[in-house]
């Protein structure tokens, strides 16, 4: 009963239905806030545990942040408890999503063109492993390729359509949207594998794949 009532007000806002179960209403007030930070939110329990005096909830998330992507991953929660009523919880909510933050300005820096924010995103010892071309290694090699890469488009954006963070990974996908040398609009779909650092502030390792043989095609394609 209690992991269902914690459920249905994360993923449907019945604030108040929690609030009369808890005796931490600031702990609700709390959650209520992250929450409302989602521009979507919701959560499937995975798995419900309940032992003497707690509830922990392993739950599949699904949600758009604040820069609108799609966020996927499995977080755990746990409500103390006592005599059916909630004494404590303790949440994700509270954590910083280090994997999303990074990932969201990297992709807004390149997208801009803002390649000293762009450089900021990565580790010193970064590594890139794209599709087609040389690994690259350190910060300045990373952002090099870059450059020379989206320097082939008249224009280019790419828009992220889902990440599943894991820890300090994270799998992206999505779809670049551009124009090629000849001014021809294109599109095509990729993923990248990402790591962060020790210090979960900043990119370390990227792996990043689209189909070859299409991208050719799209650039050499002419009105």
């Amino acid at each position: 009963m209690i992991a269902e009532t914690y459920l249905a007000a994360v993923n449907s806002g019945a604030w108040d239905q929690l609030a009369s179960i808890s005796d931490d209403p600031a702990a609700v007030d709390r959650l209520h806030g992250h929450v409302a930070r989602w521009q979507s939110y919701h959560e499937r329990p995975l798995q419900v545990v309940i032992t003497d005096g707690s509830v922990a909830i392993r739950a599949h998330f699904t949600g758009t942040d604040a820069a609108g992507i799609p966020v996927e991953l499995e977080p755990l929660t746990v409500l103390e408890t006592d005599r059916g009523r909630v004494t404590r919880i303790t949440s994700w909510h509270g954590e910083p999503l280090p994997a999303a933050g990074v990932i969201s300005e990297y992709f807004r820096s390149s997208n801009a063109e803002d390649w000293e924010a762009f450089s900021a995103v990565w580790s010193g010892d970064a590594e890139l492993v794209a599709v087609g071309g040389p690994p690259r290694k350190g910060r300045d090699d990373v952002v090099r390729a870059y450059r020379l890469f989206l320097a082939l488009f008249g224009s280019h954006e790419d828009r992220v359509e889902r990440l599943v963070a894991h820890g300090r990974s994270a799998t992206v996908a999505g779809t670049f949207h551009g124009t090629n040398p000849q001014g021809v609009e294109i599109e095509f779909p990729w993923m990248d594998l990402i790591e962060l650092d020790d210090s979960e502030t900043a990119i370390q390792r990227l792996w990043h794949w689209h189909d070859r043989d299409r991208f050719r095609k799209l650039m050499a394609a002419d009105a």
